[in-house]
């Protein structure tokens, strides 16, 4: 059994989120969410650690054209994010 954890996740495809939006740093559940579930195309930077199951258990849904980043090594999200049919 793999234990690592990943240090990153790349998924190859066409990105449209974020563009020169001005940057967004989140450092709490409820900021992310809002800033992941909305209908603006922002850059979001994550500070800190962040748990995306304090909404109720389940992976933390993202809504299309998003960016997320981290803002240093030690930005963690734990839990999970959920995008389905979203570019």
């Amino acid at each position: 059994m793999n234990t690592k954890k990943p240090t990153h996740i790349h998924v190859r495809r066409v990105h449209t989120g974020g563009g020169n939006a001005t940057p967004t740093t989140v450092t709490t559940f409820e900021a992310l969410r809002a800033a992941a579930q909305g209908s603006a195309p922002p850059v979001i930077i994550v500070s800190g650690t962040i748990r995306t199951t304090d909404g109720g258990g389940s992976a933390m849904r993202v809504s299309s054209n998003k960016t997320i980043l981290g803002a240093n090594k030690s930005a963690t999200l734990y839990g999970g994010i959920a995008m389905s049919g979203v570019s």
